[in-house]
């Protein structure tokens, strides 16, 4: 549900519904339930998924609990949703988010009027300026999600509430009260642990959602699979129901995600579970599909990536299906684990999964603890696995002096981690579209405002560090979260099991060794290895191609797949013609002459395999402008 709060008593609102708090006004779609405590008032919006209590998810909860919980200080830690709640009394206004924010919540507190509000197009219409924030912008141009980070908009004026951040309004001062966050060392874990990671998920599944009957989002990986392997174990294989999206990029591609699909089909043989299917058919549907997210993109701030066609596709399969409004999914899975590097998918150009899984590991390797330590020594340049993807990828080094503490290695790893495209650590990284000056600008802005705040000091805090700093970047762009999003247009539920507050502690404190180093274990190890322990593990995962065309290198890249159809080529050039790029980018961080003549190449047909995730993220900026209607 949509609301906003504000200091200025609107003489129209959209929003029919309207509650006087304090010095506030609260606007919502449809009147809501004040839960009256003793000494303060509080509106939950959003999900609560259950009560944390002694390591476990509790599903079922009362008022009186919820009171307790409540009245805690940084209560969010003891409940896991994504959820928004307004505590108030007399004397003053809390606005907390769950612990990682999964809630979007916008705010402008330029004087005289304060808006804030989870509808970030109704925000964007009562600020008075508009002006792009450059910064937050460059960012979104340079990662998959095309989104700015978590405490970021396209817009200065317009912030969001950040991971570890909440909202005090004390008479009409507002403040944004920071949270400190805490990192975790890691521990030797022994094998005892393997059952508790199996407990953890377990318990999770078992205490979430309204009804016996399951639906999942189905991809042919480990993720997807072991989840419906806990819910079959949990709730019977007749009340757990796949879906899957047939993927049509272009006519020369025919089925992009043909392996997927191949092993889908087994994995509903192997389960004895009904899988459905919707096409995501991007040649002759593109501009329809577009067209049909267009609100759902503009109110909560997403761009128009492959991920938010397809979640839409597959929500509105999920509605039209009506067996329960319970959605789970396996997203999360390979950044907590693994820091991203969970794919299968890397530039070892080998047929053998098992050797490519190799790839993998090699990159979790340098973003460790293990390859640190030789940062410090400065022998990290002899380091064979760094020798070998330096010379493959011909990294430029960044310069040594950045490298004397753990604090500065840190954000090094970060900004690389977050924030590039190739992801190789230590690699001074260019884009053919930012002028020189922007790159340290924008990583001298990171830092501060988000690298920093990790309070990295030991490297066995390392590990803990990324994973926070996934809820501001990664886990919250356009591929993440709108399977919340979209999931709520059709009155879903969408639970991603991995996003799991007691999850996330385990995996902080999880060592080196346990697939995240050069250590003959797998990549997710306590996964795989729970995976075949505990549930019916399917044998056909380690065997063949894992998902798409890619695998094979044949039509490697998928959005090149996809901007090469005409019909959708016709589309992006309307676009962008519309709201062309160069018309909000400023020349001084930005090279505008790049820019024109790659959306100019595209229009001529040339070079656009070289620049097609470029052309796409360019593309995906100008239709955030026509959807908010700028």
């Amino acid at each position: 549900m949509n609301f906003l709060l504000t200091n200025n008593e609107l003489n129209y609102c959209h929003y029919p519904y309207k509650l006087k708090i304090n010095n506030f006004f609260f606007f919502c779609e449809k009147k809501i339930n004040i839960l009256k405590f003793d000494k303060f008032n509080a509106i939950i919006l959003g999900d609560l998924y259950g009560l944390i209590e002694n390591d476990r998810i509790k599903k079922s909860y009362n008022k009186e609990k919820i009171k307790g919980v409540l009245s805690k200080n940084y209560f969010q830690k003891y409940i896991d949703g994504r959820f928004c709640v307004i505590k108030f009394n007399q004397y003053k206004t809390e606005i907390h988010l769950d612990i990682f924010s999964k809630f979007d919540l916008f705010y402008n507190i330029n004087r005289p009027h304060t808006y804030i509000s989870n509808d970030f197009k109704q925000t964007l219409k009562l600020s008075k300026t508009k002006l792009f924030d450059q910064i937050a912008i460059s960012h979104s141009l340079n990662v998959i999600g095309v989104r700015p980070p978590k405490k970021n908009t396209f817009f200065k004026e317009i912030k969001r509430v950040g991971t570890n951040e909440l909202i005090i309004i004390k008479k009409n001062k507002i403040e944004i009260e920071v949270i400190n966050f805490l990192p975790s060392m890691t521990e030797n874990y022994d094998d005892k642990k393997i059952e508790e990671y199996q407990l953890i998920n377990q318990n999770y599944i078992y205490n979430t959602g309204k009804s016996k009957i399951k639906n999942i989002f189905m991809s042919s990986g480990f993720d997807s699979s072991y989840l419906a392997a806990n819910i079959c174990s949990i709730y019977g294989n007749k009340n757990t129901f796949g879906y899957t999206a047939i993927q049509k990029f272009s006519t020369r591609s025919k089925i992009y995600n043909v392996f997927e699909l191949k092993r889908v089909n087994k994995l509903k043989q192997h389960f004895n579970i009904k899988i459905f299917t919707t096409e995501l058919d991007l040649v002759n549907n593109f501009e329809k599909y577009s067209e049909e997210i267009s609100e759902t993109c503009s109110t909560n701030m997403l761009t128009n990536t492959l991920a938010s066609l397809m979640h839409h596709r597959l929500a509105k399969l999920v509605k039209e299906k009506n067996l329960s409004s319970d959605v789970y999914a396996g997203e999360v899975s390979d950044g907590v684990h693994n820091f991203g590097f969970s794919q299968f998918y890397s530039q070892i150009d080998h047929e053998a999964n098992g050797f490519r899984e190799y790839a993998d590991k090699k990159m979790s390797y340098l973003y460790s603890p293990s390859f640190i330590k030789k940062i410090l020594n400065n022998t990290y340049e002899d380091d064979f696995i760094f020798k070998e993807i330096s010379k493959y990828k011909d990294i430029k080094l960044i310069k040594k002096e950045r490298l004397s503490t753990i604090k500065n290695i840190f954000y090094e790893l970060s900004y690389n981690l977050f924030n590039t495209n190739n992801r190789y650590p230590l690699n001074e990284e260019t884009t053919s579209i930012f002028k020189k000056n922007l790159h340290p600008i924008l990583k001298k802005y990171l830092i501060k405002n988000y690298f920093s705040k990790m309070n990295i000091k030991n490297m066995r805090q390392i590990y803990s560090g990324y994973i926070n700093l996934y809820n501001s970047f990664h886990w919250q762009g356009s591929t993440i979260s709108t399977m919340y999003n979209f999931c709520k247009e059709n009155q879903l539920t969408m639970y991603l099991p991995f996003w799991n507050p007691i999850l996330h502690n385990f995996l902080s404190k999880m060592p080196e060794s346990w697939g995240r180093g050069l250590e003959t274990n797998n990549v997710k190890y306590p996964l795989k290895e729970s995976f075949r322990r505990y549930l019916r593990y399917p044998p056909m995962l380690e065997k063949g191609h894992h998902s798409y065309l890619y695998d094979i290198k044949k039509f490697s890249d998928p959005i090149l797949e996809v901007i090469i159809n005409k019909k959708t080529k016709n589309y992006i050039e309307r676009i962008v013609n519309k709201y062309h790029p160069n018309d909000f980018l400023d020349k001084n961080y930005f090279n505008t002459a790049e820019i024109y003549k790659i959306i100019n190449d595209y229009k001529k047909n040339e070079n656009v395999e070289k620049n097609s995730t470029l052309i796409f993220r360019l593309y995906c900026f100008s239709k955030m402008l026509n959807d908010i209607d700028y």
